[in-house]
């Protein structure tokens, strides 16, 4: 069975749904929720296996690879000839360098490189300029380690798995139609300033931003450090936040965002009982405190408190008695 998800991008690459329909501030993935209602369709989709001369396809539109092993072929032939190609997907697959030669593809809206495996990516994406949707994979390598740039994709609603170690953190900036940005920084506090800065940009109402941020190996021993951490949890707009490193003290209630859904704490060696600070956050459904994010022995959740909690994880906290 196509995935949903699958199936908006196949509309939006065939022209059948258009920007020109949206209504105010929707986007083309609300667009295309918007046209499935009442439809009741049942779609399979296969790739061909035994297609790998793609040259006498020029007018295609849609290219979508599922779990294909390109590890010793490398992709197939022509590709940079489908001038037209407005999707392309190799999720799941297995390539190890994407070639320079995507760059060419200058229609592409919808690219989807979240492999199996780590990838080399040269600097090519940022030819992309009219990118819509762009899902990068968790890992990946950079030729010469220099980071990459994504400055011109200046169409992008969707960015998914952008790393600042990766990638030019001040490309965020160009992007003025994100609406959702999945990001990681790893302990640099310039790029989560950057990054919170981002957030806490004035604008339109056609250009909500939500975001998904993970900080990972980022201890706040110092005042200047500990402060980022408390801008980004004042951020109005932060919906998901996974936060690896020492923080000591979370904020109270009311300097924390009232729109957090999910909250991950790792080694963060909380001195006090963070759950009457954390049980008020009003939108709350997930809490996950793993290695000695608390290093107390004592929690006390007093009701009505997590009114929305559906999980809570508590895991390796050496101090909490049971």
């Amino acid at each position: 069975m196509i995935e949903v998800e699958h199936l908006y991008f196949l509309w939006m690459a065939e022209g059948t749904i258009s920007r020109n329909e949206c209504h105010n501030n929707e986007t083309m993935m609300d667009l295309a929720e918007r046209y499935l209602t009442g439809l009741d369709l049942q779609v399979k989709w296969e790739w061909p296996r035994g297609m790998f001369d793609l040259r006498k396809y020029r007018i295609l539109r849609v290219l979508s690879f599922d779990r294909i092993d390109f590890h010793e072929r490398g992709l197939p032939r022509g590709i940079t000839k489908l001038i037209y190609l407005r999707y392309m997907s190799l999720k799941g697959s297995r390539l190890e360098v994407l070639p320079s030669s995507i760059g060419n593809l200058s229609f592409l809206e919808i690219l989807d490189l979240r492999v199996s495996h780590r990838i080399i990516i040269p600097n090519v994406l940022q030819k992309l300029g009219k990118l819509v949707y762009l899902y990068l994979p968790l890992e990946f390598q950079m030729p010469n380690n220099i980071k990459l740039y994504l400055g011109s994709s200046k169409e992008l609603e969707i960015l998914e798995n952008f790393d600042t170690r990766m990638w030019n953190v001040a490309d965020l900036f160009e992007m003025m139609r994100l609406r959702h940005l999945s990001t990681t920084v790893e302990g640099i506090l310039w790029d989560l300033e950057q990054i919170v800065h981002r957030m806490d940009m004035t604008l339109d109402d056609t250009s909500v931003l939500y975001p998904s941020i993970k900080v990972k190996n980022f201890d706040c021993y110092t005042e200047e450090r500990h402060f980022a951490f408390r801008k980004l949890l004042k951020c109005q707009i932060l919906h998901t936040l996974y936060m690896d490193g020492h923080l000591g003290k979370i904020p109270p209630y009311n300097e924390i965002t009232q729109s957090l859904t999910e909250m991950v704490l790792i080694s963060s060696q909380l001195k006090e009982d963070p759950m009457t600070t954390l049980g008020k956050l009003p939108e709350l459904r997930v809490l996950v405190l793993q290695n000695n994010a608390f290093d107390g022995k004592k929690m006390i959740c007093v009701e009505p408190s997590f009114k929305k909690h559906k999980r809570l994880d508590l895991s390796n906290l050496s101090f909490l008695e049971t």
